[in-house]
């Protein structure tokens, strides 16, 4: 399968999944979306495959949704759609327990710091800042809160939630989101270095403990936003506002319709 936003491919039980927008910081558009998808059904059904790294091409791994994608939403939704419903959860076609490892430098925003967070293992370089930038395009953040709450501080997560406020991956690692912390140079290297402890492990083994885990983190999830339906937004004024002002490179106006 041929992939036009990713790049795909295997060394060994080891599959390998890089982000490839790095013109646009690896915001995700729709083909983007659709390509992790095929991506991770393939890393599923491939037996050989025991262990996936995730990372990105560039300065950053993700900025979040290509704010593009909100335009042509404004202009013509039913084009703006995938094909299927693509994350998040990015990672619900896993159901052997194979674990992914993130390797994530500079921006982790949005849709990003969602991707990464469920990963089994997260791996940040010195320049990596995560967070959730969702409430600057008007877009409510609660999902993204509803999963990063389950490291970070509610306090702190709703801080950076209704701010958009970034946190460094240094105190990430102090809140328990991230595992480990290391230079860019050697980001990729420290991500195969756990992936071969893990390797080392009896694989039925590994794969029970993280599904166990997978399993138990989804009904977190889904408790929160259950109780807490996602408000829509986007036929809004202000919606309009912040998704042109950001084209536009200006300061938005917003006036609360």
């Amino acid at each position: 399968m041929s992939y036009q936003e990713i790049l795909y491919e295997k060394k060994g039980p080891i599959a390998y999944l890089t982000l490839n927008r790095p013109h646009k910081l690896n915001a995700m558009n729709v083909t983007m979306l659709e390509d992790i998808a095929d991506a991770v059904e393939d890393f599923e059904s491939d037996q050989s495959a025991w262990i996936m790294i995730l990372t990105g091409t560039g300065r950053s791994f993700c900025t979040g949704r290509d704010v593009s994608m909100f335009r042509d939403r404004m202009r013509a939704p039913e084009k703006a759609l995938t094909k299927r419903t693509v994350g998040p959860p990015f990672l619900s076609a896993i159901k052997s327990g194979k674990p992914i490892i993130a390797a994530v430098q500079g921006h982790v925003l949005g849709l990003g710091i969602m991707l990464a967070s469920e990963c089994t293992i997260l791996v940040a370089s010195e320049t990596a800042q995560f967070g959730m930038n969702e409430v600057k395009r008007s877009v409510s953040g609660a999902s993204a809160w509803a999963r990063i709450t389950q490291w970070i501080p509610s306090k702190i997560a709703t801080e950076m939630a209704v701010t958009g406020d970034l946190i460094s991956g240094e105190l990430a690692h102090t809140f328990g989101l991230v595992n480990k912390v290391t230079t860019e140079e050697n980001l990729l290297s420290e991500a195969e270095t756990i992936a071969r402890k893990i390797l080392a492990a009896p694989p039925l083994a590994v794969g029970a403990t993280v599904q166990a885990i997978r399993n138990n983190s989804s009904n977190a999830i889904n408790n929160r936003t259950a109780r807490n339906p996602l408000t829509n937004l986007e036929t809004t004024q202000d919606y309009q506002e912040a998704i042109n002002a950001f084209l536009e490179k200006r300061s938005p106006q917003f006036k609360g319709k």
